[in-house]
């Protein structure tokens, strides 16, 4: 799957609502991925495909040493409490 944002425009994803961000966020989290050649399967490039697979509990699969690994990307600009992890994942 190819990103579709630009690894260099860090910058640009801090812009328009929380879907939005978070969609601009993974994507950049893709590219960095795929410029270092790791294996992964992502969600779909499109926003209206995206919308459809928020509520799966992660984002991208890593495929690392015969493992796979679920990821959830979250663009956050403000202090992450270790509660939250708990919360959401214990």
């Amino acid at each position: 799957m190819k990103g579709i944002i630009n690894i260099n425009s860090f910058s640009n994803i801090n812009i328009g609502n929380r879907l939005v961000k978070g969609f601009r966020f993974e994507k950049y989290i893709q590219a960095i991925l795929e410029e270092k050649n790791i294996q992964f399967v992502g969600n779909p490039s499109s926003f209206i495909e995206w919308k459809k697979t928020t509520n799966t509990g992660y984002d991208i699969k890593l495929k690392l040493n015969q493992k796979q690994i679920r990821v959830e990307c979250k663009f956050l600009k403000k202090r992450i409490y270790p509660s939250w992890f708990i919360r959401d994942w214990g």
